[in-house]
């Protein structure tokens, strides 16, 4: 993309030859995507010796993707003030990944506070359930003992 920016540098400053033809002019792929583009224009006089083109002059479109080439922007130019944030996890950010990570004794501790029945009931289950005891091992019945 240097060199699509660097013609077009030269375009907007009208330091571009009035006349580039193919053999003569190394970038004249470049300018001729351009020119596809709409991003400059230009008399063709391409013939059958090669391409060639007159008067090239910058567009408009030209003018902003030259802007867009030159002051390129990113997603963390994008900022955001909060002004206060508590708590234990909280996510700000674009693409951000978050991991919790609660020790089953917590999670234990917790349910067996709270007063939900059905929370306690089924954290019950999925410890005498075989598995889960195996896994565990003796912290199971332990666990078992705070609900």
């Amino acid at each position: 993309m240097e060199e699509h920016k660097h013609i077009l540098e030269l375009l907007s400053k009208n330091e571009f030859p009035e006349e580039i033809t193919e053999g003569k002019f190394a970038l004249i792929g470049i300018f001729k995507e351009l020119y596809k583009q709409g991003y400059v224009t230009a008399i063709d006089a391409s013939s059958g010796g090669g391409d060639s083109y007159l008067e090239p002059r910058i567009t408009i479109s030209g003018r902003k993707f030259l802007s867009e080439l030159a002051n390129p922007v990113s997603s963390a130019q994008h900022s955001i003030t909060i002004g206060n944030i508590s708590g234990s996890t909280f996510q700000v950010g674009n693409g951000n990944s978050l991991s919790v990570h609660v020790s089953v004794k917590e999670l234990v501790e917790n349910v067996a506070k709270s007063n939900d029945l059905e929370a306690k009931s089924k954290l019950k289950e999925l410890l005498n359930n075989a598995t889960v005891a195996g896994l565990i091992g003796a912290g199971a019945t332990a666990l078992l003992a705070l609900l």
